[in-house]
């Protein structure tokens, strides 16, 4: 499954491929490239990571449904980027979405 997100920061489309893993498979990849770098075409450097800016918590909630709002970690995760939209007053970056291709959901 594939969900299509935006940087919160710039507005650069990222998509993210959940394929068929579980949600712990799922968290533990998100965890590995939450790290800091550089926005792919964003030309902006994130020392803290990317779960926030592209809106990981969200995303899992999509794939995963009660499985991952159940997290503590999605939780956490969901904060911040609630909390960085306000703070920031984020108004035009839309929330996660399941992408469909060919009038489908991609599997």
């Amino acid at each position: 499954m594939i969900v299509r997100t935006t940087c919160l920061k710039c507005g650069q489309e990222q998509r993210i491929n959940f394929g068929q893993v579980t949600f712990a498979e799922a968290l533990a990849a998100l965890n590995k490239i939450d790290v800091p770098g550089e926005c792919p075409g964003g030309f902006h450097v994130e020392l803290s990571g990317w779960s926030t800016l592209w809106q990981f918590g969200a995303a899992l909630v999509l794939v995963y449904g009660a499985e991952a709002e159940q997290s503590a970690q999605v939780q956490g995760m969901l904060a911040c980027a609630a909390s960085y939209r306000e703070q920031r007053k984020v108004v035009n970056r839309p929330e996660p979405e399941l992408e469909v291709e060919a009038g489908r959901m991609a599997a």
